[in-house]
């Protein structure tokens, strides 16, 4: 009873260590797996961030170059700034528009629509002056006090197909003339403008989603999945598998974040941990098997060895016995013999 007491102790001490040893396993596996996951998905991530700040940087230079024309001279014609402009258009096909807005004294002060390239946008951009939306007045005013470049997007159209306009506005003062003041405005296409970066500075399969917001709003401004066929629509919300990280392009913070393509990028949640528990559940729950079954067989053995034991001894007591009496029987008849000798003389 006592060696089957301790065999079953020893069994489950073999298993509870077992159990133990392989959730610990599983743990430590599937942490690996997530951390080596999510050190991948940053890695990817960054190359997309460092793409889209350095084409926002050279779409800067070409905005200062832009206003370099009007610091340069006194005056600027309407076809310097179409021949200036349009092989800047051509080189940077996300610039849909270039547009010089004059600064005109007024209260509020007037910006309207001087120089536009391509010229084709002349005839429904006439009439048009920034400075009669006041809010947009404000800013302008703001931005040109600091001499920044203010960045305004609009919000994304109902359309999926529609483009997605962001517009630079960027301050002039020509140190040649005084009186040349006014803004050189950009209208991009937002996303030409992140396939351009892309395209040019990440490999082509690329395997993430990229959704940018605005970081002072939180406000989803653009999706672009990595398929680049694929319907341009808002995404889901951030979601807290998703690498974001602070963007700092074109005057604005914005906030970009990064979601892995599924079934194409490692989820850090494979079966790998899962088969290893398993493993290590079904190898504990064995070698305690085969314990049990070696000590179980043993004790059988020992219990059928002293039960011979005890056998062979009882066996041997008995034959002592006869020969006992035996000897006894064989000792009474050879005095019996003496006796009857002895009478016959």
């Amino acid at each position: 009873m006592g060696l089957r007491s301790y065999i079953n102790r020893l069994c489950l001490a073999i298993i509870l260590l077992g159990i133990a040893v392989s959730f610990a396993l599983f743990i430590y596996i599937r942490d690996s797996e997530r951390k080596d996951a999510e050190y991948t998905l940053q890695l990817a991530a960054d190359k997309h961030y460092h793409a889209l700040h350095a084409e926002g940087d050279l779409l800067e230079k070409v905005l200062q170059g832009i206003a370099s024309l009007y610091d340069a001279s006194s005056a600027v014609e309407r076809d310097e700034f179409a021949i200036f402009v349009r092989d800047i258009a051509l080189r940077h096909h996300y610039i849909k528009a270039v547009m010089w807005l004059p600064r005109i004294d007024g209260d509020p002060p007037a910006y309207p629509v001087q120089f536009v390239e391509p010229e084709t946008l002349r005839a429904s951009l006439a009439g048009l002056d920034f400075g009669d939306d006041t809010a947009l007045a404000a800013r302008l005013q703001q931005a040109r006090q600091e001499q920044r470049l203010l960045t305004i997007a609009d919000p994304p159209a109902a359309d999926d197909q529609a483009m997605q306009v962001v517009k630079l506005f960027l301050p002039v003062q020509s140190s040649q003339n005084e009186s040349v003041s006014g803004f050189v405005l950009l209208l991009l296409d937002f996303d030409e403008f992140i396939d351009a970066a892309l395209t040019h500075r990440v490999r082509a399969d690329s395997i993430l989603d990229i959704s940018l917001f605005e970081a002072t709003n939180n406000r989803l401004l653009l999706h672009h999945p990595a398929n680049p066929h694929s319907r341009r629509t808002p995404g889901p919300a951030a979601r807290p598998g998703d690498y974001q990280r602070p963007l700092q392009i074109l005057g604005q913070e914005w906030l970009i974040s990064v979601r892995p393509v599924p079934g194409q990028f490692p989820s850090g949640d494979s079966l790998i941990p899962w088969f290893t528990l398993l493993g290590c559940l079904a190898i504990t729950f064995l070698v305690a098997g085969v314990i049990n079954s070696n000590m179980s067989r043993r004790n059988y053995a020992e219990a059928q060895v002293r039960e011979h034991t005890r056998a062979l001894r009882k066996s041997e007591e008995r034959l002592a016995q006869l020969y006992d009496i035996i000897s006894s029987n064989l000792d009474f008849s050879s005095k019996t013999r003496q006796l009857l000798a002895y009478g016959c003389h």
